[in-house]
């Protein structure tokens, strides 16, 4: 009878790891997804700590829009002077003027925006994000997941420095 006390003989084949390579491009594609919706142009606006903040997130998203349909800014050209550039070329599904007036009145008249102007700015976004093909608002998205947040979102604010009392600086 042969010894049943003997060890089976090795297997010289390694053991199948499919499924750790599953699992990472599975927690790679749910990272991404969750960088994409915490950079949404919405909730940025909800976690803003004021008004300014809240318009600035849909400005921005309306830049990267414009930026992907390869309509830039030219340089030291004011919002006005952009968005009726914009507004000429009859490209766009909506009139970039009024926002531009806001933006202007927001940056350069140092004016609060109004929950109104906020909704503004907030359509234009829209619009134009529906307006765009799928391609274009894949490469939204990542544009905005990959792009380094503005440097108040992340962070809590320090308090204000106290100017020193003594003589004043050259």
């Amino acid at each position: 009878a042969p010894n049943q006390d003997q060890d089976p003989p090795d297997d010289p084949t390694p053991p199948s790891l499919w499924w750790l390579w599953l699992l990472l491009v599975l927690a790679v594609i749910a990272a991404l997804a969750a960088r994409i919706f915490l950079t949404q142009p919405g909730r940025l606006a909800a976690r803003a700590r004021t008004p300014e903040e809240a318009f600035e997130a849909w400005v921005q998203a309306v830049r990267d829009a414009l930026g992907v349909m390869k309509l830039p800014p030219v340089p030291s050209e004011s919002p006005m002077a952009y968005t009726r550039r914009l507004d000429g070329l009859h490209r766009l599904p909506v009139a970039l003027a009024p926002l531009g007036r806001l933006m202007a009145n927001v940056y350069y008249g140092k004016l609060t925006p109004v929950p109104e102007e906020i909704a503004q700015a907030q359509g234009v976004w829209q619009a134009l994000f529906a307006a765009l093909p799928p391609v274009r608002k894949a490469q939204v998205q990542l544009l905005r997941a990959f792009r380094r947040p503005p440097k108040g979102w992340l962070r809590k604010r320090l308090p204000a420095r106290r100017k020193r009392a003594g003589r004043p600086r050259p």
